[in-house]
């Protein structure tokens, strides 16, 4: 296992962008929704322009929200998108538990709809496109909320409808709830170390209680709050973080809607090994057979280097590629979701690994900030549409993640690991296997001087530079099989990867144009020898490709 230096801290980069108030779970999707806005105290004036029969002004803020009272079952008409009028609030109180039904529908055109609690988190959102009906089905605590209908621009009739039905009583405490026995659509365990980014899980932690699981999605967490001193790491405030009790041990749970990551949150397991694969064996077992659904996400949030993650502060250990590979094959049900919200986690080697293991990978070839994945929006997204397939639920997570980093150098990308299986004769694992003895049977002296060239344009791209060995493949086999100076053998060989390459990307964000296409290879400079890590860590992809025989060939 590596062990864990200073170093790491560029493994996590660290990024204060999303703040510790309500307005840490906003999103793109929110725009022009402000601190402001959310006072309570605030009015503005409020435009009358296109208002639909009922005449009445639901209100262009959360302050001059119209007041439903109690609410019962209550339909609402009204025009949205008029210059000045690209908001309505409505306020509604519930007694008790309650589950609520929501839609909007009769659109010409494209407005969503959020619901808020009372201190002004969003809790749920319906986020379709062009005229299609928008609906938020959710359980609520006893409270005061919101509901937000909004358009960018598009003047459009609505109307608005919104029902209650009394849940039965529990005495059991909110954060800490028992399993319901009931199957969900989804359930998703969240795998998380917080190692020297303790603020960072702090915050992510929030927003997944923004969102709170319901009967279709269980969210839950195993959570390791960091019991080592990080006092030397003082990059962006990345030091330990005393909130909420200040605990230090292991603790797994349920994320209910509300719930704090305080003292009372979760059942402890003791001081556990987050970089030891029985570790992770034993919640996923947990939560599979306490939380059953037809799907399953498993998320990793922590720090990695491309061919390890989740590093666990105290023992330096970390989880390798062939050890998620014995876990994830050893589990009672399939994984259909696997996501690394850890840093360079997006390369070929990892995901040949899982590729029997799990349907869909999500991972970045760069580094991730360390406000992490925007949990608010991307579990919304299940909870509003819990049909959601794999391919569906790792394409919005790309797109969510995209929406939260739109500058920078931000890379997120969902992988059918289904096309890398041995049942596919042409999948990547192959093709490259393939195009590296085509190099080593056939290349010229010139030939293996321009795929140096070819390598080199594409290293130090990640990590800050940090990393040159991590190469983009599409951009490395398009330079390969556009250079009419290679010999034909290899550029056909380069052609047969991009091939398999193209079918095997679903979604990809890169926030520079041309910067990466969905994976990284592992590959060494010319003259260098690969390094013994790298070979003791994957040698599921070692051991089915004659990659790692190129990068050690004599001649290369």
């Amino acid at each position: 296992m590596l062990t864990l230096t200073t170093q790491r801290s560029n493994l996590f980069r660290f990024d204060s962008s999303r703040t510790s108030t309500f307005n840490s779970y906003s999103s793109p999707l929110q725009s022009g929704l402000d601190q402001q806005e959310f006072s309570d105290g605030v009015s503005k004036s409020r435009s009358t322009i296109g208002r639909a029969s009922s005449n009445r002004d639901l209100g262009n803020t959360r302050g001059g929200a119209f007041n439903l009272g109690t609410l019962r079952n209550r339909t609402l008409s009204n025009v949205i998108g008029a210059p000045g009028d690209r908001n309505d609030y409505v306020k509604f109180r519930v007694t008790g538990r309650q589950k609520l039904r929501m839609s909007l529908r009769g659109l010409r055109a494209n407005a969503d709809v959020q619901l808020f609690n009372q201190a002004g988190v969003a809790i749920a959102g319906s986020y379709r496109v062009g005229a299609a009906a928008d609906s938020i089905n959710c359980d609520l605590e006893a409270g005061t909320y919101y509901v937000r209908v909004f358009s960018v621009g598009n003047r459009t009739n609505y109307s608005l409808s919104l029902s209650t039905r009394r849940l039965a009583n529990s005495s059991t405490p909110l954060d800490n709830p028992a399993p319901t026995g009931n199957r969900a659509d989804w359930t998703v365990m969240i795998y998380m170390s917080a190692d020297n980014l303790e603020r960072y899980t702090i915050e992510d932690f929030r927003e997944m209680a923004s969102v709170g699981s319901n009967s279709n999605v269980n969210i839950l967490l195993q959570y390791d709050r960091t019991a080592a001193d990080h006092s030397s790491f003082t990059r962006g405030q990345a030091t330990d973080d005393t909130r909420y009790g200040n605990w230090t041990d292991t603790r797994r749970g349920l994320i209910s809607y509300g719930s704090t990551p305080g003292t009372h949150w979760g059942t402890s397991i003791g001081e556990a090994n987050m970089g030891d694969a029985s570790t992770l064996r034993n919640f996923l077992n947990w939560g599979m057979s306490n939380y059953q659904a037809d799907n399953y996400a498993v998320v990793v949030w922590g720090h990695g280097s491309g061919h390890e993650v989740a590093y666990d502060d105290i023992t330096g250990d970390a989880l390798s590629a062939n050890e998620f590979n014995s876990v994830l094959g050893s589990l009672p049900d399939t994984v259909d979701v696997l996501g690394m919200d850890a840093c360079l986690m997006g390369t070929v080697e990892f995901a040949h690994a899982v590729r029997d293991s799990a349907s869909v990978y999500v991972g970045s070839q760069e580094l991730i900030p360390g406000t992490g994945w925007n949990y608010a929006t991307t579990l919304q997204d299940l909870v509003a549409n819990p049909s959601m397939t794999a391919t569906q639920f790792g394409s919005s997570i790309v797109n969510r993640y995209a929406q939260t980093y739109p500058s920078g150098d931000e890379t997120l990308s969902a992988i059918a690991l289904t096309v890398m299986r041995d049942s596919n004769p042409f999948n990547l694992s192959t093709t490259l296997s393939d195009f590296a003895n085509a190099v080593m049977y056939t290349a010229t002296d010139y030939d293996l001087q321009e795929l140096g060239s070819a390598r080199n344009a594409d290293s130090n791209a990640y990590g800050e530079g940090d990393y040159p060995d991590y190469v983009d493949i599409g951009n490395l086999f398009s330079r390969v099989v556009n250079n009419g100076w290679i010999s034909t053998s290899i550029r056909t060989a380069a052609q047969d990867v991009l091939t398999a390459y193209n079918s095997t990307v679903i979604s990809n964000f890169t926030a520079i144009a041309g910067h990466s296409s969905g994976l990284s290879v592992y590959f060494s400079e010319r003259g260098q020898y690969p390094s013994s890590d790298y070979l003791g860590v994957t040698s599921n992809f070692v051991n089915d490709t004659a990659w790692d025989d190129f990068l050690a060939w004599g001649d290369w």
